[in-house]
């Protein structure tokens, strides 16, 4: 039996990692939310929110429904991954097990954990649109500035492959295990962005095809409040409910059929930025998250009540507060006031930047 465990890749279309799977053998899927997420830190930050707990289970039962077009049982856990993998090796005789590799600290703690069971593992990179063997650099060799890194990957030619629709399985005798939110301690939130993959598939047409919002998006991307300022993918990339290459393949069809301009070229500059911060965190690995970063040191006096203040929105900063208020309600803030909020948590309260991205 193989196992195929999922991440940040909730979807079945461009799924070339779940289709090798397929063909390999029986497959059953498996989700962990770990314990750890539901943990706070010392600052009294929880790790995952209601929000973002609330949003990726509603994804994974829209995963449990696409799964079962192709006879694959979806089994979700909570509790310390290594215990639970035991317990899904054993009792599943599995002999294969198939992931994504993701460049963050804890994910590579699981890629140990996985590797330590002794079974034979199949992995494939598909968070970023250009892979990193079809890069014009090695890794060690990412520039520093974006604009350098942008012109080099703007000259490689603009084929996106997707993978092929996947073929159903033959029908196993094992059932999903979906446990309700409740016994997960998750709190079911109605999200003003439907989770799941058929809702992003569907956002993905309606922004482009059906209300054409790509021809203006240049415009009115740093718009803070209504929804369609923005082109609202990010939630479906971070879960993996849309495939970036998918959104590109679509973007430059609808440069083809449509309009093509500065607004839908802009929609593919954001998507390099997405790439360029991937492989900034392969090149420099967990050095990302000291103090200081990638940067020069600068001056921090940790003052708790500053902290709490930026967090509840009561700074006394009408833009600053109106964006962490609709953070704190709706568990989204825009770019243009994430990044706001951010230079004046850092360069105005000089607080630990840490502290902030823990709350973010």
């Amino acid at each position: 039996m193989t196992l195929y465990l999922f991440q940040q890749d909730l979807r079945i279309h461009d799924q070339a990692l779940l289709n090798k799977a397929l063909d390999d053998g029986s497959v059953i899927g498996l989700f962990i939310f770990p314990d750890t997420w539901f943990s706070t830190d010392k600052d009294g930050i929880v790790k995952k929110d209601v929000f973002y707990l609330s949003f990726v289970y509603q994804t994974l039962l829209g995963l449990n429904h696409q799964l079962k077009t192709l006879n694959v049982p979806l089994i979700i856990k909570k509790g310390a991954p290594k215990d639970i993998l035991n317990e899904i090796i054993s009792t599943y005789d599995i002999t294969s097990i198939y992931f994504e590799t993701l460049p963050g600290y804890e994910e590579r703690l699981l890629y140990s954990t996985l590797q330590s069971f002794g079974l034979r593992t199949v992995t494939d990179q598909m968070k970023p649109l250009y892979k990193t063997h079809a890069l014009p650099f090695e890794i060690r060799d990412l520039p520093f500035v974006f604009t350098q890194f942008r012109k080099q990957i703007e000259r490689l030619p603009k084929i996106f492959t997707e993978n092929l629709d996947l073929i159903p399985q033959e029908k196993i005798s094992i059932n999903s295990i979906i446990p309700n939110p409740d016994a997960l301690g998750i709190t079911f939130i109605q999200h003003e962005l439907i989770p799941g993959e058929k809702a992003a598939l569907k956002h993905l047409h309606t922004y482009l095809f059906e209300k054409q919002l790509a021809n203006t998006y240049k415009e009115t991307r740093n718009g803070m409040l209504l929804f369609n300022d923005s082109t609202k993918f990010s939630a479906y990339l971070a879960t993996g409910t849309l495939s970036v290459r998918k959104i590109m393949n679509q973007l430059m069809l609808y440069e083809k059929t449509h309009t093509k301009n500065e607004s839908t070229y802009w929609i593919y500059f954001e998507l390099l930025w997405r790439d360029y911060f991937y492989y900034a965190h392969l090149q420099h690995g967990d050095c990302i998250f000291t103090e200081n970063g990638l940067g020069n040191r600068h001056s921090i006096s940790k003052n708790p009540t500053l902290i709490q203040a930026w967090m509840q929105g009561n700074t006394g900063y009408p833009l600053i507060d109106a964006n962490m208020r609709q953070l704190n309600q709706t568990g989204f803030m825009s770019n243009r006031g994430r990044q706001n909020v951010a230079n004046f948590f850092t360069k105005f309260l000089k607080q630990d930047w840490r502290i902030g991205a823990n709350y973010f």
